[in-house]
């Protein structure tokens, strides 16, 4: 089974957070709470990241064959240390990256503290869980808490499918401003699964759920309305409806109807509608 990294990257509140501008204004800096979009980018960014870390530390056990990690660009780098627990070489195993207490930089962000990973069976063995808990972890001078759960719910191998929830998650800024989150998702491989090109990959997120609280009380919720189809071929997210709720958002990001293009719709509960470009 090919299980390319593509799918751990369709995020969803990043896309509003991070990655996209209204008449080349980014949307979340013309929003009354700037802040509660950019902790929402962040949490979905990360635990994504971390799971790419997970699989990394797999393949380099030798429980995931480069195929199945996709990997082009390892998140582990060279200054973490991987150790790995196990009873009579099998499965359960427990992995533990650590970072160290001053800093591992990679690819662009710095991370401290401890990764502990716990694998069922192989990622790609339909049932195995992968579970993931954070030690006084740090990424990029911001404390991540939580509890991350990759589990493999294939019925059908010609479609992978996954869920990932993340319980207890806690972001908190040097300054002390911080968010808590919780996270359900589901996707799977809608086509590629079958053949060793990654360029043929297509995933789909047919059902998820991230719900922010800043310390503010400001509040943003972020749920599939109608499946979100991301093409490796394509650096977009290309068709699907994001529903965002909160304390100063109420409306739908509509990615549009299958083409590979930098545009999405927001409208408002009002009705009004804005294009948005996706950098």
């Amino acid at each position: 089974m090919k299980t390319t990294k593509i799918f751990l990257s369709l995020t969803l509140a990043m896309f509003l957070a991070n990655s996209c501008r209204k008449d080349d204004t980014n949307l979340a800096d013309s929003s009354p709470d700037q802040e509660t979009t950019q902790f929402a980018g962040k949490a979905e960014f990360t635990n994504n990241n971390d799971i790419d870390i997970a699989l990394d530390a797999a393949y380099s056990n030798g429980d995931l064959n480069r195929n199945e990690a996709g990997q082009i660009n390892p998140s582990l780098g060279t200054c973490a240390t991987v150790t790995v627990q196990n009873t009579n070489g099998g499965f359960p195993k427990v992995y533990t990256v650590d970072f160290g207490t001053v800093g591992c930089a990679n690819n662009g962000i710095t991370r401290k503290g401890k990764l502990i990973m716990t694998l069922s069976n192989k990622i790609s063995t339909p049932g195995s869980i992968l579970s993931i808990v954070r030690q006084n972890y740090y990424v990029n001078d911001d404390a991540v808490e939580g509890t991350i759960v990759f589990k493999n719910l294939t019925t059908v191998s010609t479609v992978p499918t996954w869920s990932k929830t993340v319980t207890g998650g806690k972001i908190t800024k040097p300054n002390g401003n911080h968010c808590t989150y919780t996270s359900e998702k589901a996707q799977r491989m809608i086509a590629g699964a079958g053949t060793p090109d990654p360029l043929d990959d297509v995933f789909e997120i047919f059902q998820g759920t991230t719900n922010v609280i800043r310390n503010n009380g400001n509040t943003l919720k972020s749920s599939i309305k109608s499946s979100l189809i991301k093409s490796k071929s394509c650096q977009y997210i290309s068709k699907g409806i994001l529903t965002l709720t909160g304390t100063h958002l109420d409306g739908n990001l509509n990615y549009g109807n299958g083409d590979c293009d930098d545009k999405a719709t927001y409208t408002d509960a009002n009705g009004h509608t804005f294009v948005i470009t996706l950098r």
